[in-house]
């Protein structure tokens, strides 16, 4: 299970996110994929700000669209929007904002191993030592999360879960580029070019 946010209004990067392109290819796709690339078929995208405009994106990605009318209250809002949805039957899911589109199947898969692995409710990946997205979290959390004030932080709900929490090295770069500001965007164009091989759209 994976959970991408899309909700927010990017307002530091002054464009939608979400649709803004690299090779030719959205970005929320290119997040999308790094999912279906590690076998991950339930792939759930929370939407708000423009939504008109990034649902028919998401129709032609086959992914499922969870609406967030209560996204100006920030992020948060839009990971109990999305948990609410499957809390129910899962297990565990990857939680990653909409603008980390370079995520490697290898990194996911390591991810997963760990968890598997063992009794862990969140394991993190880190690049050298820098820790990223997404994190795996698990069921153990759901109650916590949903739990919450919608103001609340999941870092710092996550910190409560410190004990049963897994930091796991990767070879992945791209846990940690987002692109918040023109200048991120920058360097991920570069990235792509140099880490990346487009998969098709």
């Amino acid at each position: 299970m994976a959970l991408i946010l899309a909700a927010g209004y990017s307002s530091r990067m002054c464009e939608f996110k979400p649709l803004m392109t690299i090779d030719d290819k959205p970005v929320i796709a290119w997040a999308v994929d790094s999912f279906r690339e590690a076998g991950i078929t339930d792939i759930r995208v929370v939407v708000g700000y423009q939504a008109d405009k990034l649902l028919p994106v998401l129709y032609n990605l086959n992914v499922t669209p969870v609406m967030n009318y209560n996204f100006p209250a920030g992020m948060f809002s839009s990971v109990q929007a999305g948990l609410r949805t499957f809390a129910a039957e899962a297990e565990a899911f990857f939680l990653l904002p909409g603008d980390m589109p370079m995520i490697e199947k290898s990194a996911l898969d390591k991810i997963r191993a760990v968890f598997c692995r063992n009794e862990y409710q969140v394991v993190i990946p880190s690049f050298q030592s820098r820790r990223g997205h997404p994190p795996l979290i698990g069921k153990g959390c759901f109650d916590r999360i949903l739990g919450c004030d919608v103001s609340a932080n999941l870092r710092s709900v996550l910190q409560e879960f410190a004990d049963q929490t897994c930091v796991v090295e990767t070879a992945d770069q791209g846990i940690l580029l987002d692109m918040d500001t023109p200048e991120d965007y920058r360097t991920l164009l570069k990235y792509s070019l140099y880490n990346k091989i487009p998969a098709p759209y």
